[in-house]
């Protein structure tokens, strides 16, 4: 069992690694942090939509990395 979470872990950590800069910001602040759309939004500099957004493509880019569908 920790064998197969670190592997899980390993993986999760390698797609993390392989999105673009602000979609793997966005989206470590708002999930690890636990920082709301609106602060990430003054840290990058950016509007709480475009953080919104972000967030929503970096997960659907996670799950696509990591095998998982959506619908």
């Amino acid at each position: 069992e920790t064998v197969e979470n670190r592997i899980r872990l390993k993986r999760v950590a390698e797609a993390l690694n392989s999105l673009s800069e602000d979609r793997r910001e966005a989206l470590t602040l708002r999930l690890f942090a636990g920082l709301k759309n609106q602060e990430i939004a003054g840290l990058m500099d950016k509007s709480a939509d475009a953080v919104a957004m972000l967030v929503h493509r970096g997960v659907q880019d996670l799950n696509a990395r990591l095998g998982k569908d959506d619908q």
